[in-house]
């Protein structure tokens, strides 16, 4: 369980890290950003993937107390810490390959269906896992990606394995011309072993654009193209037709697709939870770095004459509004300040970002509260929300529903910066 619970932490850590790479924070909110990326040493999944606890006094890290906690469709179980799951979910072979069944199973499902768009996502899942059999991924991950020499090599080994399921998704996009499998298809193509098979000629971002002409990332990616073959003339029109597009969707949240499946849906929902776990990590990991590095080169203060300003305004308000990810609304924000928006206008969207982080980390979705029946329920929920809506909709959604006010929640998510911020302060003494 723990494997599963890290690579979906380190897929928000490739969010938060982009964001402060592409887009610098002002000084004034920086300390509380770091300050949550840098406060999770000890625990490493729960500051960054989960959040806050209410539990975190009474069973800090290094205390002998013991702890009960419920585990669905068993009750109470005795561990010895939060890092100590339940015996039914320790990372044994055994396990792992009880709780990798579930997935094999629901991605077969994928593959049997006529849908290119299901095709594709069972060949993307079948990428990840042969790679991740290949490279051994759940053994000692923690030693493994804190060391240059054996990240590289595993990283290599996982990319070979991969490469094959790959080949057959980019075939797959030619094939069907499905504006999701060609998505997928135009990722894969960023991998050197995919790439260099010569099966991703015609894989390109103006080709995305035909397929999917309303969808302002491909003419994102197409400008990036157009720029680098020093054409400014046609990256210009790309990023103006990116601007007035009405959405703004790489497709990660597909990759929840799975949750549809009656293999999930028959299993019991403990065997479920390290499942759920996979597909929010990978929907959350597949954001197009390079289309934001494109916006934000495009966005460059001493670029901004009256009419690029005015562009990347519109990119802006399409970030923030219509982009399916939390990572696209913070770029937007950046952009924004730039262009010179309102501080009223600039405190709203603040504010709106601030409550949506709050509720991407709910306490129920981390241990010990993750492993009850109802948060289990709960986190399908939350998935198959955002499958239907997107991250940044599924996430409208839950505060609408909340019953809380945007100001409230807002207030909330900052109390929590500034507590992470006194106790990173205080770590340092």
């Amino acid at each position: 369980m723990r494997r599963h619970l890290i690579l979906a932490a380190a897929a928000v850590a490739v969010a938060i890290v982009a964001t402060l790479w592409l887009f610098p924070p002002q000084p004034t909110r920086t300390q509380p950003e770091v300050a949550a990326t840098q406060t999770q040493t000890a625990w490493p999944l729960r500051g960054l993937l989960f959040g806050p606890s209410l539990d975190d006094e009474a069973h800090a890290p290094g205390t002998e107390q013991p702890l009960t906690i419920d585990v669905c469709g068993v009750g109470p179980v005795a561990v010895k810490s939060l890092d100590d799951p339940p015996p039914s979910l320790m990372p044994t072979a055994a396990n792992g390959a009880a709780a990798s069944q579930v997935l094999r199973r629901a991605v077969a499902e994928l593959e049997a269906s006529t849908s290119p768009s299901d095709q594709a996502i069972a060949l993307h899942y079948q990428a990840s896992l042969a790679g991740e059999a290949a490279g051994g991924v759940s053994t000692n991950i923690d030693a493994c990606f804190n060391n240059d020499n054996c990240r590289n090599s595993t990283l290599q080994v996982v990319q070979e394995a991969a490469a094959p399921y790959e080949q057959l998704l980019v075939q797959l996009a030619k094939r069907s011309a499905d504006p999701l499998a060609f998505s997928f298809a135009y990722k894969a193509c960023e991998q050197t072993e995919v790439a260099r098979t010569g099966v991703c000629d015609d894989i390109t971002a103006q080709r995305w654009t035909e397929l999917e002409p309303d969808n302002g990332l491909p003419w994102v990616l197409a400008a990036s193209q157009a720029a680098k073959r020093g054409d400014t003339k046609a990256a210009a029109e790309a990023m103006t037709r990116a601007a007035a597009a009405p959405r703004f969707d790489n497709h990660s949240g597909a990759l929840l697709r799975p949750i549809e499946t009656q293999s999930l849906a028959t299993s019991t929902s403990i065997e479920q939870l390290p499942g759920l776990v996979d597909l929010m990590g990978a929907s959350i990991g597949t954001s197009s770095i390079a289309a934001y590095r494109q916006i934000s080169t495009f966005c460059e203060r001493g670029a901004l004459d009256a009419n690029r300003a005015r562009i990347c305004g519109q990119l802006a308000s399409l970030l923030i509004d219509r982009d399916t990810s939390m990572l696209g609304a913070g770029i937007g924000i950046a952009i924004g300040e730039r262009v010179g928006w309102s501080s009223e206008r600039l405190a709203a969207v603040h504010e709106e970002r601030d409550a949506m982080r709050w509720l991407s980390i709910d306490p129920q979705f981390m241990p010990p509260r993750v492993y009850a029946c109802a948060s289990i329920q709960a986190l399908k929920a939350r998935e198959r929300d955002t499958l239907r809506f997107g991250e940044t909709g599924a996430l409208r959604r839950g505060i609408a529903a909340s019953g809380r006010s945007v100001a409230e929640l807002a207030q909330e998510y900052r109390d929590y910066e500034r507590r992470l911020a006194q106790g990173e302060a205080t770590a340092r003494r």
